[in-house]
């Protein structure tokens, strides 16, 4: 039975692992390598070297937003533009 206890915690532990690496919107501490997206636009862009002001300035006039991974459509679609 305990062995049972074990599984369960380690799919739990690895479920949770799974979900920390699907695409979310990134804080602006999180700037490494981005995908940005434009609203209006139906293709988020990686961008690996940018101008970070011109990011800053187009996230802050709420245009784009910045991803830790390419999103899918459905994930996009799911998370509300703030402006």
């Amino acid at each position: 039975m305990e062995c049972l206890k074990d599984i369960g915690r380690l799919e739990r532990d690895a479920l949770a692992l799974l979900r920390e690496q699907e695409p979310r919107v990134l804080t602006l501490d999180e700037l490494t390598e981005i995908y940005v997206e434009f609203k209006g636009n139906a293709c988020p862009v990686r961008l690996s070297n940018f101008d970070l002001q011109k990011i800053i300035m187009y996230v802050d006039d709420g245009v784009c937003r910045l991803w830790i991974g390419r999103p899918t459509d459905e994930q996009r679609e799911a998370v509300k533009w703030d402006a």
